[in-house]
């Protein structure tokens, strides 16, 4: 028998549980946050999910100027995902049967977004 390639990941410091821990804080605080965790959960996710998680945070900060002054996002990337959640296919989970644009971001492009809005929503459970 031969012995297989073997990848290392090493973790610095502390950095994955400090993000648990502040994972933890926002759960107990927020629901949104709560379920917004638990879509991007989901397996199959698609832009009507994506998009759900950009409106929970979008009530725990007050809206598009409230996300862009909290997590730094700002309000004409926030505009981009609403347009191409808006403008995919059915089947990528678009919102709306006619689509009267082409989407500004793909379906990858959409996870990507509300991966870092999620990122920065935890972190300022500090």
């Amino acid at each position: 028998m031969m012995a297989g390639i073997a990848i290392g990941y090493g973790i610095v410091g502390n950095d994955v549980a400090d993000f648990a821990e502040l994972a933890k804080r926002g759960v107990q605080a927020s629901d949104s946050l709560k379920n917004a965790l638990w879509l991007n959960g989901r397996f199959g996710r698609t832009a009507a999910d994506f998009y759900m998680i950009y409106e929970y945070s979008s009530e725990e900060f007050g809206g598009s100027k409230g996300i862009a002054a909290a997590l730094g996002l700002s309000v004409s990337s926030q505009k981009r995902l609403t347009q191409s959640a808006n403008n995919l296919s059915p089947l990528e989970g678009g919102r709306h049967v006619q689509q009267e644009v082409p989407a500004a971001m793909s379906l990858d492009e959409q996870q990507k977004y509300v991966a870092d809005l999620l990122r920065r929503w935890i972190a300022t459970y500090r």
